[in-house]
C-alpha cells in the first residue's frame, strides 16, 4: 500500500535536499492528484480505513456491479467522481467508504493549504488522434519489452488483485489475462482503452489549472525541439524571479 499522503511528505523531503544543494528541482509525472498534493501543500486528513465498510461496498459491487456504486458516488460526491472516472474500483470504493465513516465527501477531506513553492508549470499535449496512436504504441511496447513476463513473476510470488499495486492500469489487465479470466487480444484493448481513458482524465485535471503554461507538441516534432522550447519558458520565468 502507498497513499499520495505518503507520496506528499517523501517528494517534499526530496524537494528540500535538492533545494538545500543549490539546484532546481523539477518534478514530472501524470497524476492530478499526487502533482497537486506536492505544489498546492494539501492536508490529507487522517482517517483508518474500516474493513466492515469496505467488505460490504465490495459485496455490493461483486452484486450490482461497479456502475451502481459510482452511480452513489456521483450522488454524493459528484467533484470526485467527475476526477476518477467510473471504472476506478479501488478509489470509488474508498471515496464511498470515507464517506459513511464521515459523512463528508472524500472531496472534503483533502484541505487545499498556501503553495509551498515558487512554482513554473509547463503541460504538454497534443492533438488526440497522434496522442492515441502514441498510447496504443506505448502498449505495444510494454507488451514487447516484458510487461507479461513481469506480471507472472509477480504472481508467482503470491501477490494478486488482492493487492492495490496489482490493480493499476496494466497489471490489473494482464493479471487477468493470466488467471484465464480474459483472452489475450481482450487484455489487450483493455489495456489501450484504459489508458486513453486515463489521457483524458488527466487532460481535464491539469486544463482546471491557470498556472500551467501549454506547449504543443506535433508529430514531427524531436526531443530536442521540446528540450527547447520547455527551457525558453524556464529561462524566461527564472529571470523574472
Amino acid at each position: 500500500d502507498y497513499t499520495v499522503a505518503e507520496y506528499q511528505k517523501q517528494a517534499q523531503g526530496c524537494i528540500e535536499d535538492i533545494q538545500s544543494r543549490g539546484k532546481l528541482p523539477i518534478l514530472t509525472g501524470g497524476s492530478g492528484l499526487y502533482y497537486q498534493a506536492v505544489v498546492d501543500n494539501y492536508d490529507f486528513l487522517p482517517l483508518d480505513g474500516q474493513p466492515e465498510v469496505r467488505r460490504r461496498l465490495e459485496q455490493r459491487g461483486k452484486r450490482e456491479g461497479l456502475q451502481a456504486l459510482y452511480g452513489t458516488l456521483k450522488e454524493v460526491d459528484p467533484i470526485y467522481a467527475g476526477i476518477i472516472g467510473g471504472n476506478d474500483r479501488k478509489r470509488i470504493i474508498r471515496a464511498l467508504e470515507v464517506y459513511e465513516i464521515t459523512g463528508k465527501p472524500f472531496s472534503q477531506t483533502q484541505r487545499k493549504q498556501s503553495p509551498n513553492y515558487d512554482l513554473i508549470s509547463i503541460g504538454l499535449t497534443m492533438e488526440r488522434a497522434l496522442l492515441y496512436e502514441r498510447i496504443e504504441s506505448r502498449v505495444d511496447r510494454m507488451l514487447s519489452d516484458g510487461l507479461l513476463e513481469e506480471v507472472e513473476a509477480l504472481r508467482r510470488r503470491g501477490y494478486s488483485l488482492r493487492h492495490k499495486a496489482l490493480n493499476s492500469l496494466g497489471y490489473r489487465q494482464t493479471l487477468q489475462y493470466l488467471e484465464g479470466k480474459i483472452g489475450y487480444d481482450d487484455m489487450v484493448n483493455r489495456i489501450k482503452m484504459e489508458s486513453r481513458r486515463f489521457a483524458k482524465r488527466q487532460l481535464t485535471w491539469f486544463k482546471r489549472d491557470e498556472r500551467i503554461q501549454w506547449i504543443g507538441v506535433a508529430a514531427d516534432d524531436d526531443t530536442d525541439d521540446i528540450y527547447k522550447k520547455i527551457s525558453n519558458i524556464l529561462a524566461k520565468e527564472l529571470f523574472l524571479m
